[in-house]
């Protein structure tokens, strides 16, 4: 049965009677928000200069096993860097640009910048849209989100032996009364979430992956809520997951 982890519907952006959960996660975000400026500082500077030395001595050596440690030692700042970008960007979202957006144009795009990664990794990548009216949300934001679902996806199937990533998109008639609403799934043949992780998914810092940050999918739900949308997921063990987004469809 699919999950749905922001806890909000399609019918409306605020509930007033917010879970026990989504109140625990929006403390975690203030909390957050309070230590992330001086957070930054402290961290991305010294990590700016070890990363400047770090290339100036790649520089002035020669070619063997040094060199190739440095290049480990960027690498790795640079994922360090990255990783406290996310952190101040789930801490401290900025405020949204909503414009007319054509979701299908959208989507092709995003498909489009990792076409030449899952021709690497030999993942199929599918696709189905129907017609979509143009609607006004953050695009920016939506883009965002796909390419974290995406990507969660090509890592799902890494060691799969069908590994299909699939998009589809859709419009869906809501209850007389209600906007109708954009849907949109990603989808992996991967392994599955195991039932006693779904309701976590999406949390703060949690992450099924060795490596993982958990916050690439806090930031993507946080996204779609403030686009007055909701995600589900549906996942069985040994036969994949599927992310679906419903976003209201806005128009002018």
């Amino acid at each position: 049965m699919p999950v749905d982890t922001n806890h909000s519907s399609v019918k409306s952006t605020e509930d007033p009677t917010l879970s026990e959960q989504a109140r625990t996660q929006q403390e975690k975000m203030a909390a957050i928000g309070l230590q992330a400026a001086g957070m930054a500082h402290e961290l991305k500077n010294p990590l700016t200069c070890i990363r400047g030395f770090t290339q100036l001595l790649n520089e002035r050596l020669g070619e063997g096993h040094e060199r190739a440690y440095l290049r480990f030692i960027v690498d790795e700042i640079d994922r360090m860097n990255n990783i406290i970008g996310r952190f101040l960007s789930f801490a401290r979202p900025s405020t949204p640009t909503v414009e007319n957006v054509n979701l299908n144009d959208l989507i092709g795009e995003t498909l489009q910048l990792l076409s030449s990664e899952c021709e690497v990794k030999r993942i199929t990548l599918e696709h189905r849209l129907a017609p979509l009216p143009d609607t006004y949300c953050d695009g920016d934001g939506i883009r965002q989100v796909l390419l974290n679902l995406l990507h969660n996806a090509m890592d799902a199937v890494e060691n799969s032996a069908q590994k299909i990533v699939r998009v589809d998109a859709e419009v869906a008639n809501q209850a007389e009364g209600s906007n109708d609403a954009i849907v949109i799934r990603v989808g992996d043949t991967g392994e599955g979430i195991p039932e006693e992780n779904l309701e976590q998914i999406g949390q703060l810092f949690f992450s099924t992956k060795p490596h993982g940050t958990g916050m690439g999918l806090a930031i993507s739900y946080d996204i779609v809520k403030q686009n007055g949308g909701h995600i589900e997921i549906d996942s069985k063990v040994g036969e994949g997951t599927t992310f679906t987004l419903y976003l209201l469809l806005k128009k002018m």
